[in-house]
């Protein structure tokens, strides 16, 4: 699957769990996750790659334990597993 329909896909589930998505250009600096009056924000930076943006969801989605219960496609289910090896 192309890393641009994954990226779609996750940007799905992360709102799906409770996170409030942002896109904006934030001149190639990045993005991540914060904390906002109790709410989970995650800023992705419309000036990096889709893999790029993917990678930050995917550590986004990691931690938070309703994850395992949202219904994803074979190929995010299978991205998803490998950040989840990944220590941090």
């Amino acid at each position: 699957m192309h890393a641009v329909e994954l990226r779609n896909q996750a940007v799905a589930a992360a709102k799906r769990v409770g996170i409030e998505v942002r896109e904006d250009w934030f001149d190639g600096r990045g993005g991540g996750v914060c904390q906002l009056k109790g709410r989970a924000i995650l800023l992705l930076d419309l000036a990096q790659t889709a893999d790029e943006q993917l990678e930050l969801l995917l550590a986004a989605l990691r931690d938070e334990p309703q994850t395992q219960e949202l219904e994803l496609s074979n190929e995010l289910r299978a991205e998803l597993a490998a950040e989840q090896a990944r220590p941090g």
